[in-house]
Protein backbone atom coordinates (compact mmCIF):
# COMPACT_ATOMS: atom_id res chain seq x y z
CA UNK A 1 0.00 0.00 0.00
CA UNK A 2 1.39 3.53 -1.21
CA UNK A 3 1.57 6.06 1.56
CA UNK A 4 0.84 9.11 1.00
CA UNK A 5 2.20 12.32 1.68
CA UNK A 6 1.15 15.49 3.78
CA UNK A 7 2.74 18.02 1.99
CA UNK A 8 0.59 20.94 4.97
CA UNK A 9 -1.39 21.11 8.04
CA UNK A 10 -3.59 23.37 9.04
CA UNK A 11 -6.31 24.90 7.15
CA UNK A 12 -6.63 23.31 3.84
CA UNK A 13 -5.57 25.09 0.82
CA UNK A 14 -3.20 27.48 2.51
CA UNK A 15 -0.67 27.25 0.20
CA UNK A 16 -3.17 27.80 -3.08
CA UNK A 17 -5.08 30.74 -1.21
CA UNK A 18 -1.63 32.33 -0.09
CA UNK A 19 -0.86 32.35 -4.23
CA UNK A 20 -4.66 33.75 -4.85
CA UNK A 21 -4.85 36.38 -1.77
CA UNK A 22 -1.26 38.56 -0.91
CA UNK A 23 -3.54 40.44 2.11
CA UNK A 24 -6.25 39.63 3.95
CA UNK A 25 -9.32 41.12 5.96
CA UNK A 26 -11.13 39.47 9.22
CA UNK A 27 -14.26 39.71 10.67
CA UNK A 28 -14.82 38.94 14.32
CA UNK A 29 -17.40 38.22 16.75
CA UNK A 30 -17.31 40.26 19.56
CA UNK A 31 -16.34 38.50 22.67
CA UNK A 32 -13.11 37.73 24.32
CA UNK A 33 -13.11 34.37 21.99
CA UNK A 34 -13.90 36.46 18.88
CA UNK A 35 -10.97 38.66 19.59
CA UNK A 36 -8.60 36.31 20.53
CA UNK A 37 -9.17 33.87 17.55
CA UNK A 38 -8.96 37.21 14.85
CA UNK A 39 -5.46 37.25 16.80
CA UNK A 40 -4.58 34.13 15.96
CA UNK A 41 -5.69 33.84 12.95
CA UNK A 42 -3.67 37.18 12.07
CA UNK A 43 -0.63 35.24 13.00
CA UNK A 44 -1.40 32.24 11.34
CA UNK A 45 -1.97 34.05 8.08
CA UNK A 46 0.88 35.85 8.47
CA UNK A 47 3.26 32.58 9.31
CA UNK A 48 2.30 31.51 6.09
CA UNK A 49 2.85 34.67 4.12
CA UNK A 50 -0.21 36.54 3.81
CA UNK A 51 -0.58 40.06 4.83
CA UNK A 52 -3.52 41.14 7.38
CA UNK A 53 -4.62 44.58 6.47
CA UNK A 54 -7.50 45.14 8.43
CA UNK A 55 -10.21 43.56 10.64
CA UNK A 56 -13.67 44.05 11.20
CA UNK A 57 -16.48 43.64 13.82
CA UNK A 58 -19.60 40.99 13.01
CA UNK A 59 -22.51 40.59 15.08
CA UNK A 60 -25.44 38.32 15.26
CA UNK A 61 -28.64 40.66 13.91
CA UNK A 62 -28.38 44.09 12.40
CA UNK A 63 -24.46 44.13 12.44
CA UNK A 64 -24.88 40.60 10.33
CA UNK A 65 -26.26 42.18 7.37
CA UNK A 66 -24.95 45.22 7.20
CA UNK A 67 -20.80 43.84 6.57
CA UNK A 68 -19.59 45.02 3.58
CA UNK A 69 -20.66 42.63 0.25
CA UNK A 70 -17.00 42.15 -0.55
CA UNK A 71 -16.85 39.31 -3.38
CA UNK A 72 -13.05 38.63 -3.18
CA UNK A 73 -12.37 39.08 -6.63
CA UNK A 74 -9.21 41.57 -5.92
CA UNK A 75 -6.23 41.10 -3.96
CA UNK A 76 -8.08 40.79 -0.18
CA UNK A 77 -8.92 37.64 1.21
CA UNK A 78 -12.36 37.83 3.73
CA UNK A 79 -11.83 35.77 6.56
CA UNK A 80 -14.22 34.90 9.34
CA UNK A 81 -13.72 33.42 12.60
CA UNK A 82 -15.33 32.33 15.78
CA UNK A 83 -18.89 33.01 13.78
CA UNK A 84 -21.86 30.44 12.87
CA UNK A 85 -23.64 32.23 9.78
CA UNK A 86 -20.93 32.00 6.92
CA UNK A 87 -21.43 34.15 3.56
CA UNK A 88 -20.65 33.50 0.10
CA UNK A 89 -18.11 36.18 0.54
CA UNK A 90 -15.58 34.29 3.02
CA UNK A 91 -12.76 32.47 1.62
CA UNK A 92 -12.01 31.22 5.13
CA UNK A 93 -14.41 30.23 7.66
CA UNK A 94 -13.86 29.24 11.63
CA UNK A 95 -15.81 28.32 14.04
CA UNK A 96 -16.58 25.94 16.80
CA UNK A 97 -20.16 26.49 17.12
CA UNK A 98 -22.70 23.11 17.18
CA UNK A 99 -24.43 24.30 14.16
CA UNK A 100 -23.19 25.92 10.86
CA UNK A 101 -25.42 28.28 8.39
CA UNK A 102 -24.26 29.50 4.96
CA UNK A 103 -21.26 27.88 4.18
CA UNK A 104 -20.35 27.66 0.69
CA UNK A 105 -18.88 24.57 -0.30
CA UNK A 106 -15.86 26.25 -2.25
CA UNK A 107 -14.52 28.32 1.15
CA UNK A 108 -12.13 26.73 3.35
CA UNK A 109 -13.76 25.42 6.82
CA UNK A 110 -12.49 24.60 9.80
CA UNK A 111 -16.01 23.55 12.01
CA UNK A 112 -14.86 21.32 15.16
CA UNK A 113 -16.70 21.71 18.59
CA UNK A 114 -14.71 22.95 21.08
CA UNK A 115 -14.85 25.37 24.12
CA UNK A 116 -13.53 27.56 22.00
CA UNK A 117 -12.11 29.05 18.60
CA UNK A 118 -9.24 29.81 19.12
CA UNK A 119 -8.48 26.41 21.07
CA UNK A 120 -8.70 25.65 17.42
CA UNK A 121 -6.56 27.85 16.13
CA UNK A 122 -3.84 28.02 18.37
CA UNK A 123 -3.64 24.43 19.02
CA UNK A 124 -5.12 22.69 15.99
CA UNK A 125 -4.65 24.09 13.02
CA UNK A 126 -1.30 25.88 13.91
CA UNK A 127 1.37 23.83 13.08
CA UNK A 128 2.61 25.33 16.52
CA UNK A 129 1.06 26.63 19.74
CA UNK A 130 0.06 30.45 19.34
CA UNK A 131 -1.17 31.96 22.34
CA UNK A 132 0.00 30.28 25.31
CA UNK A 133 -1.86 27.14 27.31
CA UNK A 134 -2.48 28.98 29.96
CA UNK A 135 -4.46 32.00 28.00
CA UNK A 136 -6.36 29.21 26.01
CA UNK A 137 -7.65 27.87 29.64
CA UNK A 138 -9.09 30.89 30.67
CA UNK A 139 -10.05 31.62 27.15
CA UNK A 140 -12.22 28.19 26.97
CA UNK A 141 -13.11 28.67 30.86
CA UNK A 142 -15.12 32.09 29.98
CA UNK A 143 -16.26 31.20 26.37
CA UNK A 144 -18.14 27.62 27.57
CA UNK A 145 -18.96 29.38 31.32
CA UNK A 146 -17.11 26.24 32.65
CA UNK A 147 -16.96 28.23 36.26
CA UNK A 148 -18.88 25.76 38.73
CA UNK A 149 -16.34 22.99 37.57
CA UNK A 150 -13.25 25.20 38.46
CA UNK A 151 -14.44 26.57 41.66
CA UNK A 152 -14.99 29.75 40.41
CA UNK A 153 -17.33 32.77 41.57
CA UNK A 154 -19.74 34.60 40.27
CA UNK A 155 -17.80 37.84 41.83
CA UNK A 156 -14.72 36.63 40.66
CA UNK A 157 -16.11 37.17 37.08
CA UNK A 158 -17.33 40.46 37.30
CA UNK A 159 -14.36 42.16 38.38
CA UNK A 160 -13.00 45.15 36.59
CA UNK A 161 -9.85 45.53 38.77
CA UNK A 162 -7.24 42.72 39.48
CA UNK A 163 -6.17 41.87 42.86
CA UNK A 164 -3.37 39.46 43.94
CA UNK A 165 -4.25 36.63 45.87
CA UNK A 166 -1.29 35.47 47.39
CA UNK A 167 -2.71 32.43 48.93
CA UNK A 168 -4.20 31.21 45.28
CA UNK A 169 -1.94 29.35 42.98
CA UNK A 170 -0.27 30.72 40.19
CA UNK A 171 -3.13 29.63 37.82
CA UNK A 172 -5.79 31.04 40.16
CA UNK A 173 -4.36 34.27 39.42
CA UNK A 174 -3.75 34.10 36.08
CA UNK A 175 -7.21 32.92 36.06
CA UNK A 176 -8.80 36.34 37.79
CA UNK A 177 -6.17 38.88 35.71
CA UNK A 178 -7.99 36.99 32.63
CA UNK A 179 -11.29 37.62 33.67
CA UNK A 180 -10.32 41.51 34.28
CA UNK A 181 -9.58 41.56 30.59
CA UNK A 182 -12.69 39.67 29.23
CA UNK A 183 -14.77 42.41 31.51
CA UNK A 184 -12.84 45.46 29.67
CA UNK A 185 -13.48 43.95 26.02
CA UNK A 186 -17.06 43.71 27.43
CA UNK A 187 -17.02 47.50 28.70
CA UNK A 188 -15.81 49.51 25.20
CA UNK A 189 -16.67 46.51 22.88
CA UNK A 190 -19.27 49.22 21.04
CA UNK A 191 -16.61 51.90 21.34
CA UNK A 192 -16.12 52.50 17.48
CA UNK A 193 -12.46 51.21 16.11
CA UNK A 194 -11.55 49.65 19.95
CA UNK A 195 -11.97 45.93 19.29
CA UNK A 196 -10.97 46.43 15.58
CA UNK A 197 -7.06 48.41 16.89
CA UNK A 198 -7.10 45.89 19.51
CA UNK A 199 -6.87 42.90 17.07
CA UNK A 200 -4.25 44.99 15.02
CA UNK A 201 -1.90 46.01 16.94
CA UNK A 202 -1.94 42.83 19.60
CA UNK A 203 -0.03 39.58 19.44
CA UNK A 204 -1.40 36.14 20.90
CA UNK A 205 -0.86 36.77 24.67
CA UNK A 206 -3.45 38.13 27.38
CA UNK A 207 -0.84 40.35 28.56
CA UNK A 208 -0.20 41.84 25.12
CA UNK A 209 -3.93 42.65 24.87
CA UNK A 210 -4.16 43.89 28.08
CA UNK A 211 -1.41 46.04 27.58
CA UNK A 212 -3.06 47.79 24.47
CA UNK A 213 -6.27 47.76 26.16
CA UNK A 214 -4.60 49.89 29.20
CA UNK A 215 -2.83 52.31 26.18
CA UNK A 216 -6.23 52.82 24.47
CA UNK A 217 -7.82 53.44 27.62
CA UNK A 218 -5.32 56.19 28.28
CA UNK A 219 -5.19 57.73 24.42
CA UNK A 220 -8.60 58.03 25.06
CA UNK A 221 -9.76 59.27 28.23
CA UNK A 222 -11.68 56.33 29.17
CA UNK A 223 -13.44 55.42 32.60
CA UNK A 224 -11.11 53.68 34.54
CA UNK A 225 -11.41 50.46 35.97
CA UNK A 226 -12.33 51.93 39.40
CA UNK A 227 -15.80 53.84 37.50
CA UNK A 228 -16.81 50.98 35.71
CA UNK A 229 -16.49 48.83 39.27
CA UNK A 230 -18.81 51.14 41.00
CA UNK A 231 -21.35 51.16 38.08
CA UNK A 232 -21.01 47.15 37.81
CA UNK A 233 -22.00 46.99 41.89
CA UNK A 234 -24.76 49.88 41.74
CA UNK A 235 -26.51 48.13 38.77
CA UNK A 236 -26.23 44.76 40.87
CA UNK A 237 -27.86 47.03 43.54
CA UNK A 238 -30.35 48.36 41.09
CA UNK A 239 -31.30 44.84 39.42
CA UNK A 240 -31.43 43.27 43.09
CA UNK A 241 -35.82 42.48 43.48
CA UNK A 242 -36.37 42.88 39.88
CA UNK A 243 -36.46 39.54 38.30
CA UNK A 244 -39.37 37.13 39.63
CA UNK A 245 -37.93 33.74 40.64
CA UNK A 246 -40.32 31.00 40.59
CA UNK A 247 -39.26 27.16 40.95
CA UNK A 248 -35.34 27.61 40.62
CA UNK A 249 -35.91 29.68 37.54
CA UNK A 250 -35.28 33.42 37.21
CA UNK A 251 -37.65 35.26 34.77
CA UNK A 252 -36.70 38.29 33.79
CA UNK A 253 -37.86 41.57 31.05
CA UNK A 254 -35.18 43.42 30.00
CA UNK A 255 -31.91 44.68 31.11
CA UNK A 256 -33.03 47.67 33.73
CA UNK A 257 -30.73 50.35 33.28
CA UNK A 258 -27.72 50.09 30.96
CA UNK A 259 -26.48 53.43 30.43
CA UNK A 260 -23.61 53.46 32.55
CA UNK A 261 -20.45 51.98 31.08
CA UNK A 262 -19.90 48.78 32.74
CA UNK A 263 -22.80 48.58 34.54
CA UNK A 264 -24.82 45.67 32.75
CA UNK A 265 -23.40 42.33 33.14
CA UNK A 266 -24.83 38.76 31.93
CA UNK A 267 -24.45 36.94 35.19
CA UNK A 268 -25.79 39.63 37.87
CA UNK A 269 -29.25 37.43 37.90
CA UNK A 270 -27.29 34.87 39.07
CA UNK A 271 -24.97 37.07 41.48
CA UNK A 272 -28.83 38.14 43.06
CA UNK A 273 -30.09 34.67 42.59
CA UNK A 274 -26.98 31.62 43.44
CA UNK A 275 -29.51 29.11 44.34
CA UNK A 276 -31.67 29.53 41.10
CA UNK A 277 -31.37 26.95 38.44
CA UNK A 278 -32.14 28.58 35.23
CA UNK A 279 -32.80 31.93 33.70
CA UNK A 280 -35.23 33.42 31.34
CA UNK A 281 -34.46 36.60 29.77
CA UNK A 282 -36.96 38.46 27.44
CA UNK A 283 -35.59 41.16 25.95
CA UNK A 284 -37.91 43.77 23.92
CA UNK A 285 -36.37 43.45 20.57
CA UNK A 286 -38.42 40.23 20.75
CA UNK A 287 -35.03 38.07 21.88
CA UNK A 288 -36.04 35.26 24.60
CA UNK A 289 -32.54 34.05 26.07
CA UNK A 290 -32.57 31.06 28.51
CA UNK A 291 -29.30 30.22 30.38
CA UNK A 292 -27.84 27.92 32.96
CA UNK A 293 -26.44 28.62 36.40
CA UNK A 294 -22.97 28.13 35.53
CA UNK A 295 -21.77 29.05 39.26
CA UNK A 296 -23.90 26.16 41.08
CA UNK A 297 -22.40 22.33 40.79
CA UNK A 298 -25.60 20.87 41.68
CA UNK A 299 -27.99 22.28 39.19
CA UNK A 300 -31.64 20.78 38.70
CA UNK A 301 -31.34 19.02 35.04
CA UNK A 302 -27.52 19.30 34.70
CA UNK A 303 -27.17 17.88 31.83
CA UNK A 304 -30.32 19.08 29.69
CA UNK A 305 -29.41 20.90 26.12
CA UNK A 306 -30.98 24.22 26.49
CA UNK A 307 -30.32 24.40 22.74
CA UNK A 308 -32.20 21.59 21.67
CA UNK A 309 -35.24 22.68 23.75
CA UNK A 310 -35.57 25.66 22.11
CA UNK A 311 -35.84 23.95 19.06
CA UNK A 312 -38.43 21.82 19.86
CA UNK A 313 -40.51 24.90 20.86
CA UNK A 314 -39.92 26.52 17.77
CA UNK A 315 -40.69 23.84 15.84
CA UNK A 316 -44.60 23.97 17.83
Amino acid sequence: MRKKLIKETGIRDISALRKRYPKAEIYFHQDLDGVTTAIAMKKYLENNGIDVVGAHVIQYGDKEFAVKKNDATGDIMPVLVDFAHGKPMFKIHTDHHDKQVGAEKNTSTSFRQARSNVETISQVVSPRDLFPSADVLLINTVDSADFARQGITADEVVNYIYRLDKEAPLQKNKMLLGFVINKLILAFKNKPGFLEQLVMDSEPSLMNILNNIKEWMKTTNAPKPAELQKNAEDYVQQMKDYPKVDNGIIFQYGGGSMFKPGSYDRYTPFRNNPEADFLIMVWPMGLVQASCNPFKKDRGLKGVNLGEIAQEVLSR
